[in-house]
């Protein structure tokens, strides 16, 4: 019997391009995140931005039992980057960065390239036991944490 041998193009770095964001791009975001961010015209303010992969994240950051939705933003017209903290259960919508300062985070992540959902390990990193905490990071330098302190998201220093 004859073998198969099947051949693929070589890609490197430079021949990989981005993805451009499509009409169904939105559509992977839970539907009832979608729905809050339409309902409290964020999309009127910001649009998704979808250049990192995965552009939304789901932990329980505000300790109820509902998951929520962080997902990656961008202001229309200026451009600064950041992320809409979407708590499902409570229906309210939370914006860090993309104009709005938190902590060391400032009002603008566009250096945010690296992101996940960590569960808290000690009261230093994530303020109270039982909430979901957001990593985020500017690769090969400096990471923070997002954390829900009960009223508002806080911001405590990783690495540098």
């Amino acid at each position: 019997q004859p073998a198969l041998v099947a051949s693929s193009p070589v890609l490197s770095a430079d021949t990989l391009q981005p993805c451009p964001p499509n009409e169904y791009t939105s559509w992977n975001l839970p539907r009832q995140a979608a729905g809050l961010l339409r309902a409290g015209g964020y999309l009127d303010r910001y649009e998704l931005f979808t250049d990192l992969n995965p552009y939304f994240l789901t932990g329980r950051f505000d300790a109820d039992s509902v998951l929520d939705v962080a997902v990656q933003i961008r202001e229309r017209g200026g451009g600064r980057r950041g992320v809409a903290m979407i708590h499902q259960g409570t229906g309210t919508v939370e914006i860090l960065g993309a104009g709005v300062s938190v902590g060391d985070g400032g009002p603008d992540g566009s250096w945010l390239w690296v992101w996940r959902v960590e569960a808290p390990r000690d009261e230093a990193r994530a303020g109270r036991r039982g909430h979901d905490v957001l990593l985020v990071e500017k690769p090969e330098s400096a990471s923070g944490y997002l954390w829900w302190d009960g009223a508002r998201y806080q911001w405590t220093q990783g690495s540098d």
